[in-house]
């Protein structure tokens, strides 16, 4: 095992007389420990990989796993991953942990948090991604960061959430689907606000002065 990224208690399989710890390490493997007051010991998975062989820890990411996180929102109570490769992943309880969705993001993904509705996203790209679990798509990507986020909570009863970034600032957002729409909207109309003036600024550029127009008219005439 590699560095250690993340440690996740499974809530489903849990008792007060044991804990089963899930944990993500750079090596890309999840393991899983039962965890007692006496002792401890190492879940050896009985799984086969694509090649068939035998498979003794959970494999379904490429590089580093940054984030572990259950949701226990209904029954299944499935284990949701963060990983380097530019993914998170839904690993299935149903499918003995293997990825039943998987969520592109693009570069590192750093943090996740699952709601009812939603699955947020973030890592080195510095925005936020928010995805529909139902529809299991892209609902929209909202910028606030400058630099690469680390970290995501869920505060106010899950209503709103707080993202931590390397540019030295945490952020608040809401989460009900009217204040999601409202600042895609608004940021939106700033960008294409933005793409105006550029392209007015560059217009103005290339515009003639009264005195270079006049220049040019009287060389037109000598022709």
């Amino acid at each position: 095992m590699l560095a250690v990224q993340s440690l996740a208690i499974d809530p489903f399989d849990s008792n007060d007389d044991e804990v089963l710890l899930f944990s993500a390490s750079s090596d890309a493997n999840i393991r899983r420990w039962k965890v007692r007051l006496d002792g401890w010991e190492k879940v050896i998975e009985s799984r086969l990989d694509a090649a068939g062989k035998d498979q003794y820890t959970i494999l379904e990411h490429e590089t580093t796993i940054y984030k572990l996180v259950f949701n226990d929102d209904d029954c299944e109570t499935d284990l949701y991953t963060a990983s380097a490769d530019g993914t998170a992943k839904c690993l299935s309880r149903l499918t003995h942990f293997a990825a039943s969705q998987t969520y592109t993001h693009g570069g590192h993904v750093r943090a996740l948090v699952v709601t009812d509705q939603w699955l947020v996203t973030a890592g080195r790209d510095e925005d936020l991604k928010i995805w529909d679990r139902f529809y299991r798509k892209l609902h929209t990507s909202l910028e606030g960061h400058y630099d690469e986020v680390t970290d995501l909570v869920l505060v106010s009863g899950g209503d709103r959430l707080c993202s931590v970034s390397l540019d030295g600032t945490v952020r608040s957002w809401g989460l009900a689907k009217g204040e999601i729409d409202s600042l895609r909207k608004e940021q939106q109309d700033a960008a294409k606000g933005k793409v105006e003036e550029e392209a007015q600024a560059a217009a103005g550029q290339n515009a003639l002065t009264a005195d270079e127009e006049a220049e040019l008219a009287a060389l037109m005439d000598g022709i």
